[in-house]
């Protein structure tokens, strides 16, 4: 029977109906209904396998309960690239506090796009920027998900760019050795997708690579999309130093290549809400996709309570500086726990990431024995990660820990039972 309705499909069903029991979406989904709670549930699951930030949820519910009542507005239907009262706060507050312009640039409402998450977004880049066939390079280790961003859809390979260096730099040799694959593989490349601050490693880029990007994309007519919707998740700028825009860089002169993404999922902690914006000067993009966004358009009572917080500027100062305390105050707990046993990690300062060597804790290095101890967390002590393979990551035994997920509790808790974990491998 099941086989009978697979096949009444199309090809292009077929990536979403595959599915892993075993993979860290599918674990994390199975474990919903038995969340750790210091009080209710002291043996529940600790899930940080996800990058979502709930730290900040208090403030933010609060705030968004005090919105006025549903409008006749909110009844209607809309510009396809977004609420015309919602894009010209949007556009003020990206100038100001994301992309940080000053006082000469500017955000132009009519180089915005709204959709229903960066996700809706991806995926329209991924048909419309892209043929079926085409490729994007993204440096390594990557957030899994685009995998499917690009290729359920769109069909378009994804090409490491493999870093050279311990401190996953971004280089013109590594860049020049994934462009070369990718014409080996008769993939054409049609753009690079950074994300900065980075998902996985917390790591912000600095201003010398991200030029040094913007030029080797012009030179070689391809896109840069650069997702900085961790832009205002910067709680310690000492580790790599200040987080710079490439809107900032370039003076705002973004030119046809660059697209820069932004939105409410992961700095306001509000990724049931799917709100994301495109920001681009190329015209003929923005029509394509505010054309294509029918399907993927934010209700507009959305958008009205998002007008309604972001032109708070008070507020937004308060909710941001709020935010990185509480991050920070998740990452030491962690870090410090991690230090404890003796286990190793890439120092971020930035995002809700935490990338973690625990290949002592393996039989070996290898990628089987990092399933092998995915699963073992989970079984044993119920924790979940995400593991380094699906990041791409081309050493094993490396793991993604989402500590954002929970609350400070939460992670004392995952490192007690860390540590009881590694005794028992003694």
């Amino acid at each position: 029977q099941q086989s009978t309705v697979i096949m009444a499909l199309s090809s292009r069903a077929e990536p979403f109906l595959a599915s892993n029991p075993k993979s860290y979406g599918s674990i994390h989904i199975s474990l919903l209904g038995d969340l750790y709670d210091e009080t209710s549930n002291p043996e529940g699951a600790i899930l940080m396998s996800v990058a979502e930030n709930k730290l900040c949820g208090d403030i933010i519910l609060e705030r968004l309960q005090e919105h006025k009542p549903f409008t006749q507005a909110m009844l209607n239907y809309t510009d396809g690239t977004g609420l015309p009262t919602f894009k010209p706060v949007l556009a003020e507050f990206m100038t100001r506090d994301v992309l940080k312009l000053g006082d000469k640039q500017t955000v132009k409402p009519e180089q915005l796009v709204v959709s229903a998450g960066c996700t809706g977004l991806l995926f329209q880049l991924s048909t419309l920027l892209f043929e079926r066939g085409d490729s994007i390079l993204i440096p390594t280790p990557y957030y899994p998900a685009f995998e499917q961003d690009f290729g359920f859809l769109g069909g378009v390979h994804l090409i490491p760019i493999d870093p050279t260096n311990a401190q996953y730099d971004l280089t013109l040799e590594d860049l020049n050795r994934a462009y070369n694959l990718a014409i080996e593989r008769k993939q054409p490349p049609k753009a690079v997708l950074i994300a900065n601050p980075h998902n996985p490693l917390g790591k912000i880029y600095s201003p010398e690579q991200l030029l040094m990007l913007v030029s080797w994309c012009r030179e070689h007519k391809i896109h840069l999309i650069s997702d900085e919707i961790y832009a205002l998740s910067v709680f310690n700028p000492a580790v790599d130093g200040a987080f710079h825009s490439i809107a900032a860089l370039l003076d705002n002169d973004l030119g046809e290549y660059v697209h820069i993404l932004w939105g409410v999922s992961k700095d306001l902690g509000s990724s049931g809400l799917r709100v994301g914006a495109l920001y681009s000067h190329n015209a003929a993009l923005v029509r394509a996709i505010g054309a294509n966004n029918t399907a993927h358009q934010v209700s507009n009572a959305i958008q009205e309570l998002f007008t309604d917080m972001l032109q708070d500027a008070t507020f937004m100062r308060y909710l941001i500086a709020e935010n990185n305390a509480r991050i920070q105050k998740n990452y030491l707990l962690l870090t410090q726990g991690l230090d404890a046993l003796g286990l190793t990690y890439v120092p971020a300062g930035a995002g809700i990431f935490l990338f973690v060597n625990l290949q002592p804790l393996m039989r070996e290095v290898s990628y089987e024995a990092e399933r092998e101890l995915h699963l073992a967390l989970v079984e044993k002590i119920k924790w979940s990660l995400t593991p380094g393979e699906p990041c791409k990551h081309t050493t094993p035994g490396y793991f993604r820990v989402c500590y954002c997920w929970v609350s400070p509790a939460g992670v004392v808790e995952a490192m007690k039972r860390l540590k009881s974990f590694k005794d028992s491998l003694n």
